[in-house]
């Protein structure tokens, strides 16, 4: 299908039915090269489905391939290059659709042959900005940062007040793990008649409510 004056191809349906836009020889039902997709609603939501019936047990999947180089000769993806992501974005009245929320796939280190480490991470914007900050992170090792750029152990949490907050399923009272400037491990009941206890194998320490030991 050729459009304009001089008439140039800008879509074209191979013998095979796959579609080409941008290319002439399209791999797949449809592939758009040098240009995006975009699904525009004003009615409803906009929705984009992938659906599979078949007996094999294949799966849907999405992929975001990346590689620094040209198409024709590829090069390797170096540290912090990025893999793809899921961009979100609003209106805030300002004219513009800012960038609220991202979930990133990096390179995470040095890259070879055999050898492409990778992160996630994934970013939200606080009340008061239109700016993402990154809010966690799962690094190469499988760590988990929140607010750790440098996880050093399966879960790390670090903040200027860092604490892990514990509820039982129905209870208004919760218990807390911190840590201070000081390293402190703090352990704290805030309930009215809640205990701490220290539990091994072979016998417990408990801290009761009223501060007996």
């Amino acid at each position: 299908i050729k459009t304009g004056i001089n008439k140039v191809e800008a879509m074209r349906i191979t013998i095979a039915g796959n579609v080409g836009i941008g290319t002439m020889s399209p791999q797949a039902k449809l592939e758009v090269k040098g240009g995006g997709i975009s699904l525009i609603n004003e009615a409803t939501h906009s929705t984009f489905s992938l659906q599979n019936f078949n007996s094999a047990g294949w799966l849907n999947n999405i992929q975001f391939i990346a590689a620094r180089g040209s198409i024709a000769s590829p090069m390797p993806l170096q540290n912090g290059d990025t893999f793809g992501f899921l961009d979100f974005r609003g209106y805030d009245g300002s004219g513009l659709f800012p960038e609220v929320a991202f979930i990133k796939a990096e390179v995470d280190g040095h890259t070879g042959v055999g050898d492409l480490p990778s992160r996630l991470r994934f970013l939200t914007t606080p009340a008061g900005s239109s700016t993402a900050i990154e809010r966690m992170r799962i690094d190469n090792a499988g760590n988990v940062g929140i607010g750790a750029m440098n996880p050093g152990a399966k879960l790390e949490i670090q903040d200027i007040n860092p604490f892990l907050r514990l509820r039982y399923t129905g209870n208004s009272g919760f218990d807390q793990i911190a840590t201070n400037a000081k390293n402190d491990l703090l352990l704290t009941a805030p309930a009215s008649n809640a205990d701490i206890s220290l539990s091994t194998k072979n016998g417990n320490v408990t801290i009761q409510y009223g501060g007996n030991v």
